[in-house]
């Protein structure tokens, strides 16, 4: 029968541990991001201009530059995205303009940071209006 020594399992408990509060803060904030509403303001009524949003769901923060132009999106730059597997939220902005809605589905695997990079271009259309 195998014997675990005694000094690896303060280490290995502490790990452990480790583990486990990091899975329930992920849980957290997806369960977060799943709730969070995003609404597109009427963009006709917002004036011409650059405006800056941010938005955070620990431990996800991103933030945006929008220029707003005749009434339209022209331009969504992510100019901070801090985040761990949610790089493949960072094709959002281009979808932005495309659509001129945040109305998006998340990227697949990217739920928090599609969320935060979705909210933070809210937040700064709603400085334009």
């Amino acid at each position: 029968m195998y014997r675990i020594k005694r000094k690896w399992m303060l280490p290995a408990g502490l790990l452990l541990l480790g583990a486990a509060a990091l899975a329930g803060l992920s849980w957290q904030a997806v369960r977060q991001a799943r709730t969070l509403e995003v609404e597109t303001p009427d963009l006709a009524r917002l004036e011409d201009g650059v405006y800056q949003g941010e938005w955070s769901i620990p431990p996800v923060t991103a933030g945006v530059e929008v220029t707003m132009e005749d009434g339209r999106i022209a331009a969504v730059q992510l100019v901070r995205h801090d985040h761990g597997l949610g790089g493949g939220a960072e094709s959002l902005p281009r979808a932005v303009v495309e659509s001129q809605s945040l109305e998006l589905d998340a990227v697949s695997g990217a739920t928090v940071s599609s969320k935060c990079i979705l909210k933070a271009v809210e937040t700064a259309l709603r400085q334009g209006g």
